[in-house]
């Protein structure tokens, strides 16, 4: 299995955290009713992960529909004629 790691200075880390949940608000709604929330660290994580297969699944998405168009032309192309 592939291990994906992104390394920053310590110094930038609550800053990046914040970006990630939407800072101390976004984290709070994100987990509001949780009886076991996670972490600040924890949901960033959670956040990042989702965010990397929202960007693969829309792009396995355009390549599938990109194929199916250019089959569905090229079936059009082929097999209707007029006379």
């Amino acid at each position: 299995m592939a291990t994906l790691v992104i390394t920053f200075p310590d110094a930038l880390q609550a800053r990046i955290i914040d970006g990630l949940v939407g800072g101390d608000e976004g984290y709070q709604r994100a987990i509001e009713g949780d009886p076991s929330p996670p972490t600040k660290a924890q949901y960033a994580k959670q956040v990042l992960l989702e965010m990397v297969k929202t960007r693969v699944r829309n792009h396995e998405a355009t390549v599938a529909g990109n194929a199916a168009h250019l089959a569905a032309s090229q079936a059009v192309e082929t097999q209707i004629t007029l006379s």
